[in-house]
């Protein structure tokens, strides 16, 4: 067998096993940024009561606003990230508070494990777009062009991505 069907076959093989991968792993980044949602954005992100943390912000979450504290989130170590001292194990300044909905052990977990490997977040699924022929695109051009003054046509330029 020739050298680059090998390769082919391998590259193949290598991403069919990768969008499986990633496909496990927005699945519990869902679930985690669920409980994130759930739990904790009422007041870190849509209220603000604690400036500056936002619960949706992967960036805030993993970088400290002041270089003396802890980051919220430390990728791949639940055990040196804020966010799991305070919601997952015993503390003292216990969030969410007593009073509010506390989260189930499984809940924890999920959030424990999605710390753990890497605390990325989900991949926005995108919708699927209808095609758009060049007859398309050339008649919303020429209805574009119906509406600009005569003098000014000339000077008017359009730019598509179509013959790509």
């Amino acid at each position: 067998m020739p050298r680059t069907r090998i390769v082919a076959i391998t590259t193949v093989i290598c991403l069919n096993v990768l969008s499986i991968v990633n496909a496990q792993d927005n699945e519990l980044s869902k679930k985690a940024v669920a409980v994130l949602q759930k739990y904790c954005y009422q007041c870190h992100g849509v209220d603000f009561k604690q400036p500056g943390l936002d619960m949706m912000d992967r960036v805030t979450l993993i970088t400290p606003a002041d270089k003396s504290e802890a980051p919220y989130i430390v990728p791949k170590s639940s055990a040196t990230s804020r966010i799991w001292k305070v919601a997952g194990e015993h503390d003292p300044q216990q969030m969410p508070p007593e009073d509010q909905p506390q989260p189930s052990d499984q809940e924890k977990q999920i959030l424990k494990k999605w710390i753990d490997e890497g605390a990325t977040f989900p991949i926005p699924e995108r919708k699927p777009r209808a095609y758009r022929g060049e007859d398309e695109i050339l008649g919303v051009i020429a209805a574009d062009l119906q509406k600009i003054p005569l003098e000014h046509r000339r000077n008017t330029r359009y730019f598509t991505l179509l013959h790509l």
